[in-house]
């Protein structure tokens, strides 16, 4: 039987492969749901938008470009260039995804299935992160 292992470097890449797709596409998808709530192609029904601040949906699409969609963005430009601060990049993503699951849940008072794929996401990204993050700048390692 042969078989052939991943050596480190390659893992390493396959890994950030995978990354710099997945949060990609969770990008796009929330400036996506960003749009579709600031123009109302996304349906938020009035109790809804009254838990919301200001009971304002472009208060939410803002938010939700800020808090998700940007720092993914970052996250898979900085991953895909392997940046050397791409770990701690992916730990920040992926935990603000989560609290921003977690808020979106408190504030309108719904779960649905989506809510729940984003939140495991959150924290696979948030994990990756972590098994990836290097010594701290200026760390020497005897």
């Amino acid at each position: 039987m042969s078989g052939t292992k991943t050596s480190g470097p390659a893992a390493r890449r396959a890994v950030r492969s995978w990354l710099v797709m997945l949060s990609g596409c969770m990008a796009v998808l929330a400036a996506a749901g960003a749009i579709g709530l600031a123009t109302g192609v996304v349906p938020l029904d009035q109790a809804g938008v009254t838990r919301l601040p200001w009971h304002s949906t472009a208060f939410g699409a803002v938010a939700l470009l800020l808090v998700v969609a940007a720092p993914m963005t970052v996250l898979a430009v900085m991953t895909h260039g392997d940046h050397p601060a791409w770990g701690r990049v992916a730990v920040a993503a992926g935990a603000l995804l989560v609290g921003w699951i977690a808020a979106e849940i408190a504030v309108i008072q719904e779960l649905s299935w989506l809510q729940v794929i984003f939140a495991v996401i959150g924290v696979v990204v948030l994990w990756v992160g972590l098994r990836h993050i290097g010594p701290p700048p200026g760390h020497i390692v005897r």
